[in-house]
């Protein structure tokens, strides 16, 4: 049995080498170590504050003298920033993005047509899971049904044609087929 073995089974008899979930003992002298983001925002230079910290342990074992390390990584927020990680009701987003489609419809009926209309296509059909809020409750892969996504793209670039490489898709979230 080499070294480090006997080591580890010499811990493990004696009750030192606890599993991964068990706490060290309060007694156990401790050294913390902050890990600081730093005063400014990276985005826009505002002033930090504290908003909390995580705080994790180590066990480092010092020649018959064992310490644990408390790693505190200080959460900081900046307040002209903190409104960028609102949390908006999901109706608001939905009508957004509901707005949003209907002003780019024009334009995505126009590049699909483009598209489809071309005599040379590559289409690729791709099961994914969607979720569906009225089957929360279903048990295992709850609140998940089967959808599709369909990928077409116009790619004339081996045969030197002036038109360039563009890419459709489109999603049908009950699996059916594609509306295009």
């Amino acid at each position: 049995m080499g070294v480090f073995a006997r080591i580890m089974t010499g811990l493990a008899t004696s009750g030192l080498l606890r599993s991964a979930c068990a706490r060290v003992s309060d007694a156990t002298p401790r050294e913390r170590r902050k890990l600081d983001p730093g005063a400014c925002c990276p985005d826009c230079s505002g002033n930090l504050h504290v908003a909390g910290e995580d705080v994790s342990e180590l066990l480092d074992m010092i020649a018959a003298q064992m310490k644990v390390i408390q790693i505190a990584r200080i959460k900081k927020s900046c307040r002209r920033c903190e409104r960028m990680g609102a949390d908006i009701p999901e109706s608001t987003l939905v009508g957004c993005c509901g707005r949003a489609m209907k002003a780019l419809s024009p334009l995505i009926e126009r590049i699909d047509a483009d598209i489809l209309g071309n005599d040379l296509l590559e289409r690729s059909n791709t099961r994914i899971g969607v979720l569906d809020r009225s089957r929360r409750d279903e048990g295992l892969g709850r609140g998940v049904k089967q959808g599709r996504v369909w990928a077409y793209v116009r790619d004339q670039r081996p045969w030197r044609e002036p038109r360039h490489l563009a890419l459709s898709i489109g999603l049908h979230p009950t699996g059916k087929k594609s509306t295009f």
